[in-house]
């Protein structure tokens, strides 16, 4: 039998994860099982294993591959906003690749769906939390910024607004997954541009 190169190696585990994100969307996390994710791939339960030690391990991995190639991508493709209102073409811009990109799409529906006040998700929120690449972390920075240059009112709560503007994004984001027919683009516009209003100077 030949030995497995680097190559075959990530192949398989990136077969692996996309089983798991499949599964996690149709049946949920909780229902999905190590065996499930095998036979969806067509192998042993033991070869899971040898690639993820457990099923958190391998959600873990899948959550951070995912976030990882977003942020590489995003850097590539955009600059950093200088202003709020390249913010809010960045954040548009985003809910548009979510919307229209299927693995994009899948991963979102999984994070909304997980149960994030479990224990089995605290390690995993800690990593997200180091890589500094969650929305919220992300709204937090800029906005931290734009304060420190005065382009925000001194007064801002930060930690607030970088609440309010995840919480429109997400909401309508999955709104629109979810079925509902409106235009996002000119609705998360709108939204976002009405939080902007209340605090820039």
């Amino acid at each position: 039998m030949a030995r497995k190169t680097k190559e075959d190696t990530k192949m398989t585990r990136e077969m692996i994860m996309k089983a798991a994100l499949d599964l996690f969307i149709e049946r949920g996390y909780d229902r999905t099982t190590l065996d499930d994710i095998a036979r969806a791939v067509g192998l042993s339960k033991g070869a899971v294993y040898w690639h993820f030690e457990n099923k958190q391990a391998l959600l873990s991995k899948l959550i951070l591959t995912v976030v990882e190639r977003h942020d590489k991508e995003t850097k590539e493709k955009m600059e950093k906003p200088a202003s709020p209102e390249k913010l809010v073409e960045n954040l548009i811009y985003h809910a548009n690749i979510t919307l229209t990109r299927d693995e994009d799409r899948k991963f979102f529906l999984m994070m909304t769906r997980l149960d994030w006040a479990s224990p089995e998700m605290s390690e995993i929120k800690d990593e997200l939390v180091q890589l500094d690449v969650d929305i919220i972390s992300t709204l937090r920075k800029y906005l931290v910024k734009f304060k420190e240059v005065g382009m925000i009112k001194p007064d801002v709560n930060v930690e607030e607004i970088a609440m309010v503007l995840a919480s429109i994004w997400m909401g309508l984001l999955k709104g629109r997954l979810c079925g509902n027919s409106f235009n996002l683009e000119h609705t998360l516009r709108t939204g976002l541009n009405l939080v902007f209003q209340g605090i820039v100077k």
